[in-house]
């Protein structure tokens, strides 16, 4: 079966059932029926190696000889010592292997809590819910009168629902207003991130891929 990865291509990933999880880097020593034959990962940037238990699942990415970014969730399936130690990972079923255009932040459904606070008033935050999410910014719907104008520039927490009621925060600038087709329904409102924390942008970078994933696989699921 042909896979976008290659022998030689370095592959990053993160532990999926860590909350805030460290990135780790290891490169294809060889390629199984079964198994990506990888070295011991490496955290990036900095020391220390990572030896996952068998049964570990991973996010793991890589950049294709297209130039495009492929992500795809991994299991550890355990070592093997060749000439050096390997990690053994399961190979992905191709039909739930993500491309992104790189520099491009894609974006997926999402129906979350954020609260917005213009002009830094924090004792009167208007309250909203997210209509798509990217690591670049976010479309949501507020109920009312038009609040936001274009430009105008607010402070934003988001609770995404992965995150067991911690928050993600930055601030970002209105894009775009669209007025509601009919009396009585919301305006929606697109922001672009001006500030975000880059652990932060990680969070929801990881979050819009598992959902990806989650929508990919309803879709196969349909007959």
């Amino acid at each position: 079966m042909a896979y976008p990865y290659k022998v030689g291509d370095m592959l990053f990933m993160q532990p999926r059932s860590e909350d805030e999880p460290e990135t780790y880097k290891a490169r294809i020593v060889d390629l199984k029926e079964r198994h990506i034959c990888i070295e011991i990962p490496m955290r990036k940037g900095g020391e220390g190696l990572g030896f996952f238990p068998q049964g570990t699942e991973l996010d793991v990415w890589f950049t294709g000889r297209d130039q495009l970014r492929y992500q795809f969730v991994s299991q550890v399936a355990g070592r093997k010592m060749e000439r050096i130690p390997l990690t053994l990972l399961t190979h992905p079923n191709p039909e739930t292997i993500v491309r992104i255009q790189q520099r491009q932040f894609f974006r997926v459904p999402c129906h979350a809590d954020v609260q917005l606070y213009v002009h830094d008033d924090q004792t009167h935050p208007l309250s909203a819910t997210t209509v798509d999410l990217s690591g670049g910014g976010m479309a949501f719907v507020l109920a009312g009168e038009q609040q936001l104008q274009v430009e105008d520039e607010v402070k934003w927490e988001l609770f995404l629902p992965s995150m067991n009621g911690s928050s993600v925060s930055g601030r970002a600038v209105v894009k775009r207003v669209i007025p509601p087709e009919d009396k009585g329904l919301p305006y929606k409102y697109s922001l672009a991130f001006t500030e975000i924390a880059e652990q932060g942008r990680q969070q929801i970078i990881r979050y819009c891929f598992q959902r990806q994933l989650e929508l990919r696989k309803k879709e196969l699921d349909t007959p």
